[in-house]
């Protein structure tokens, strides 16, 4: 097993030395109740799943707004629920909550 070093704090400095990692497999947005079902069903056969959030910025103290999109990706497969069009449906929190599935 080939140990990972995770940083707290990076300098920013290194970032053009990094190495350009791109997602060469397929994307799906998800729109609608019934894609979110078929995409649920298809991500629970899967042993590892990554997980993303984006959420429209406040500038405001105190004020906050829901997440809009919920991106969840295996190794060639990446979804895009689009929260603000779909909500949270069951299936989605049944996703995680799912312990047998590992989460990253």
């Amino acid at each position: 097993m080939m140990l990972k070093t995770i940083y707290n704090k990076f300098d920013k400095s290194l970032i053009p030395s990094l190495p350009v990692a791109l997602f060469e497999g397929k994307i799906v947005v998800i729109l609608t109740a019934g894609e979110t079902e078929r995409a649920v069903r298809y991500l629970m056969t899967q042993p590892i799943l990554g997980f993303d959030t984006e959420t429209r910025p406040s500038f405001r103290k105190g004020h906050q707004y829901k997440v809009s999109l919920l991106q969840v990706s295996t190794s060639d497969i990446c979804f895009l629920f689009r929260l603000n069009h779909t909500g949270l449906t069951p299936s989605l929190i049944q996703l995680l909550e799912d312990k047998t599935i590992t989460k990253r």
